[in-house]
């Protein structure tokens, strides 16, 4: 104890009447009821800074989980987006087979009308 608070003490304790002994038993009382207050008080600042701990670390773990789904979603996205440009990319192969068919047939087509043309021209030359 800081000998202005002792002094502050011993002249509570004369104004409450005190003298020699029971002061003394007075101030060793007060002493110690000052000790359990101060031990109080630093009891509940403890506690305060715990639950602020906690709360911190609850907030953090908060965040976390946001940025974690966050993350997922944008990996669901990007996935998502990766399959229909897959689809679209085999949406154009089939088209570009589809047509590369139809232009092959349209040649044989035209082929085969040649071939029966320069057919018909011979044989109508034979005539």
């Amino acid at each position: 104890m800081a000998a202005k608070e002792l002094k502050a003490l011993v002249d509570l304790g004369t104004s409450l009447g005190y003298t020699g002994e029971d002061l003394k038993q007075w101030l060793n009382d007060e002493g110690m009821r000052v000790d359990r207050e101060k031990e109080k008080v630093e009891e509940l600042k403890r506690q305060e800074e715990e639950k602020k701990s906690a709360f911190e670390l609850e907030k953090l773990k908060i965040e976390a989980e946001k940025e974690s789904e966050r993350s997922k979603i944008e990996a669901e996205k990007r996935q998502e987006e990766e399959k229909k440009r897959a689809f679209e990319l085999e949406k154009l192969k089939i088209e570009a087979e589809a047509e590369r068919a139809k232009i092959e047939s349209e040649k044989e087509k035209e082929s085969e009308r040649m071939k029966l043309e320069t057919e018909a021209q011979k044989e109508s030359e034979r005539w």
